[in-house]
């Protein structure tokens, strides 16, 4: 799960160097790039939601025992 979070960091910090030192970048691969970004956070959101639901519903099982 963390490791779409890295990725997705990772992809951020190399966009911003290429930016900041200033590489030309093609607007495609600038695209890709921002893409990739935009779906590893979707994909990290997804699953940490998924994985917050499943503790409630321990929580709550356990609480009405």
């Amino acid at each position: 799960m963390k490791l779409n979070l890295a990725f997705a960091v990772l992809l951020s910090g190399m966009l911003l160097y290429n930016i900041y030192v200033g590489k030309s970048m093609t607007a495609g691969s600038m695209s890709i790039t921002i893409g990739l970004i935009v779906l590893n956070l979707i994909f990290f959101i997804t699953k940490y939601r998924k994985s917050q639901h499943e503790k409630m519903k321990d929580q709550v099982s356990r609480y009405e025992r």
